[in-house]
């Protein structure tokens, strides 16, 4: 995450279990897709798959 305090992907959601190498799917992400990305705070962007 980066240091804003908008960002958020949800408020009060419960997700199944995961594990440090699990992948989750955030679907319209809107800005924070690989096209309206930018390096802001110095930050990569995410990695995005297509399926």
């Amino acid at each position: 995450p980066i240091c804003e305090t908008g960002d958020v992907i949800g408020n009060n959601r419960r997700l199944p279990g995961c594990r440090e190498g699990d992948l989750i799917l955030i679907a319209e992400a809107g800005a924070y897709g690989a096209v309206m990305a930018s390096h802001y705070n110095l930050r990569k962007p995410a990695v995005e798959v297509c399926l």
